[in-house]
């Protein structure tokens, strides 16, 4: 549990639908469902979001879970706030998980850190066919976050864009869940837009 972390992202200003991470689901927001999901898999997880004034709305909302951190940096460098949580932890490897998503899987998530105990994974998912778009995360070495290649623009907005880009990307054991291609279609749940939080 010392080498891996969760760092979820998250801001107001999404350009598509503004505030989404505060809207609600039953008795909690998008966000608070995302951050119960990571918390349920017992790994240190972390809020990363800007230092907007508009942004205490997303501290506020994740002090009212038992995150350990939220950290804030810059709204437009969303890869400096992965460094920073690097710094912060000095954990190895980085779960990556959005907060638009807020039925990340748990046991995706700890599949993910299982796989890391006997490897030395640079970049680790679940398998496409394992889960629906919307109950993804993402694993990569902290190391990473440093590597020349990521130095660019687009890097900044997309974490683990050049990440992939520059090293083998490996897949987890299959959870096994027994999804077919219907399933999967049908459970889609990351909420880009207003028809995507309705469903």
């Amino acid at each position: 549990k010392d080498s891996v972390v969760i760092g979820i992202q998250a801001r107001i200003s999404s350009q598509r639908l503004p505030r989404k991470a505060l809207m609600p689901i039953k008795e909690t927001t998008i966000l608070g469902a995302t951050i119960i999901r990571c918390l349920a898999s017992e790994l240190r997880t972390y809020v990363l979001t800007s230092n907007q004034v508009e942004d205490d709305l997303i501290e506020n909302e994740s002090k009212k879970y038992k995150v350990s951190g939220v950290l804030r940096g810059s709204l437009a460098n969303v890869l400096s706030r992965y460094q920073n949580l690097e710094k912060e932890t000095k954990a190895k490897y980085i779960i990556r998980v959005t907060a638009d998503n807020p039925f990340t899987d748990t046991l995706g998530i700890i599949n993910l850190a299982n796989q890391t105990l006997n490897n030395n994974y640079l970049y680790l998912r679940n398998l496409e066919e394992d889960l629906p778009i919307g109950y993804h995360s993402e694993l990569f070495n902290s190391k990473e976050l440093y590597k020349p290649y990521n130095n660019n623009d687009l890097a900044k907005e997309h974490v683990t864009y050049s990440i992939k880009k520059n090293v083998k990307i490996s897949y987890a054991e299959s959870l096994n869940y027994g999804f077919n291609k219907i399933n999967l279609k049908a459970l889609e749940c990351s909420i880009d837009n207003m028809s995507d939080y309705l469903k």
